[in-house]
This record gives structure tokens, sequence and C-alpha cells, in this order.
């Protein structure tokens, strides 16, 4: 496999220096498909749908943007950024994913509450290393995520919400470009204008947490902060 420190080298991502402004290569997936297919609801189940917003209505100030990070995040062993397809059995996928369980119970039960929570995924692996057998970037967390919810699951994040990106001053910017790309995208998409207080970035690489810190953003770390982590996921 190639060593995406080199790749990382070509440069291909540019940095984001004005707030919000994101990069044209997201821009063009805004408009297209959820990466899961969203199965035909009966009727029962669109009156449950139905009920459900009449008993949670949206209030700008409880919706919380959730944003992941992925290696030692989501998954318990680090990927590297990328792995070989023949690596990805869904049994090897499960064994990787980290309190699997209730993730899943977790960002579902949110989804319930407020349809305005979003989920997002910000990491260094990069789109441009999944080349030949070797996935990263979206197709590689995509391959997780759809273990994990399985594509009867109902859809909860699209392709813009997956932001995978290695900066070229990445020990510099942390994940804060890529919370910039989503709070831009989803003041634009979705017309949900989340402020500092409003987001919350888990990640494993302190330097991460302490720089999404300093713009006002709630983080926590995973490893260092494991408890209050499980807490926030309701494990016992």
């Amino acid at each position: 496999m190639r060593n995406p420190s080199k790749l990382a080298t070509k440069n291909i991502h540019k940095l984001i220096t004005k707030p919000f402004e994101y990069k044209q290569r997201i821009q063009t997936t805004m408009n297209e498909q959820h990466y899961y297919r969203t199965p035909k609801r009966t009727q029962q189940q669109q009156q449950q749908n139905k009920e459900t917003k009449k008993t949670y209505e949206y209030d700008p100030k409880k919706a919380t943007l959730y944003i992941w990070d992925f290696d030692c995040t989501i998954t318990t062993h680090h990927t590297n950024g990328a792995q070989h397809k023949s690596l990805l059995t869904p049994t090897s996928i499960m064994n990787n994913i980290k309190h699997a369980k209730a993730l899943k119970t977790f960002i579902l039960k949110k989804t319930q509450e407020n349809e305005h929570h979003h989920f997002a995924i910000a990491t260094y692996s990069d789109d441009d290393w999944n080349k030949g057998d070797y996935y990263a970037g979206r197709t590689l967390v995509n391959t997780y995520l759809k273990c994990l919810f399985g594509d009867t699951e109902r859809s909860f994040l699209k392709k813009e919400e997956m932001q995978c990106f290695m900066p070229p001053n990445f020990r510099v910017a942390g994940k804060n470009i890529h919370i910039d790309n989503l709070r831009c995208i989803h003041s634009q998409n979705y017309n949900v204008h989340y402020e500092p207080s409003q987001i919350w970035l888990f990640d494993d690489d302190q330097n991460n947490v302490e720089k999404a810190k300093k713009m006002g953003y709630n983080a926590l770390n995973v490893i260092t902060e494991e408890a209050s982590y499980m807490e926030m996921l309701n494990i016992k």
C-alpha cells in the first residue's frame, strides 16, 4: 500500500482561509443522492413519523451537529487512512467498530428527537487515496457505516457530510477546516445555522480537540476522556 503521508504531499487540498468557504469538489456533491437507500415506508411508519415530528418541534437552540473522527474514534484500530478491500469483511469491520451497538443507538435516537440533529465525519483519510484495491476516504467510511447501519436503516448521513481530506498543514488546522465546511453546508443546504456551542467533535487526537475548543466548539478526546464519551453514549 502506498504511504498516505506521501500522497498528502501532492497538495491536492488547498487550505481554506475564509470562514465557511469550502472546496468546489465538496460543493458538487451537495445535490447527489444519499449513500444509503431509503426504504419505502408503510402507512403505519408514516403515521409514526408524523407523530414524532409533532412531539419534537424544531428548536434551533437544541439542534446539535455531532462530528466524529474515523480512525481510533469510530474504529478501534487505525486503518492508516486506507484498507485493502479483501480485509473489509462484515465480521472484521464490526470487530473494528468501537462501541458499535451504543453508537448506532445514540445516532438513531438523536435523529428521532430532533430532525435537525445532524451527524458528520471529519477524517484525514483522503478521497484521493482511494485507488485500485485500496478503499479510503468516503469509500472506506461508507463501507464501515453501511455495515453498522445496513441498507435498510434510515438514512442519516449524506455524501457532503463526510469530510475526507488531508489539509497540507493539518497540525495547525486540526479538524477546524472540516468543521467550517460542515457549518457552511448545513447553513446553505438545510438553513440550519449551528453556533460553536451547538457542535460536538469526537476525536482521538488531543491536538484536534484543543484546536476545536479554541474555536468555541465542544470537543472530547475519546481516549483520555473515554468515561465522558461512554457516558454520552449511555454506556454503563
